[in-house]
């Protein structure tokens, strides 16, 4: 829904960034998914979930030339926080 309400709205810089978090933040729940499916070594698991925030700030390491530093700031945090809630509740619940 948030992404259908982005979709109609005048293209301005925060809203495209939000746009391209939430499709991110998308994406990397289907990927959760993989980890909720069945008990996975936690070595591995971190490792996979590094890798993965690894490429999306090496990506955003590419576009720090055309964007604003805050928002990429903010919204690789927001990321971050989202996969450290959605793995600290995986190994709490289990």
């Amino acid at each position: 829904m948030i992404l259908g309400w982005l979709g109609v709205k005048a293209v301005t810089p925060l809203y495209s960034e939000l746009a391209l978090r939430f499709s991110q933040v998308y994406f990397l729940f289907f990927i959760l998914l993989y980890f909720y499916s069945s008990s996975r070594n936690k070595i591995f698991t971190y490792i996979f979930t590094a890798t993965i925030l690894g490429i999306i700030f090496i990506y955003d390491f590419f576009r720090l030339a055309g964007a604003d530093l805050t928002y990429l700031s903010v919204g690789f945090l927001s990321l971050v926080l989202y996969v450290i809630l959605c793995l600290c509740r995986q190994y709490l619940l289990n």
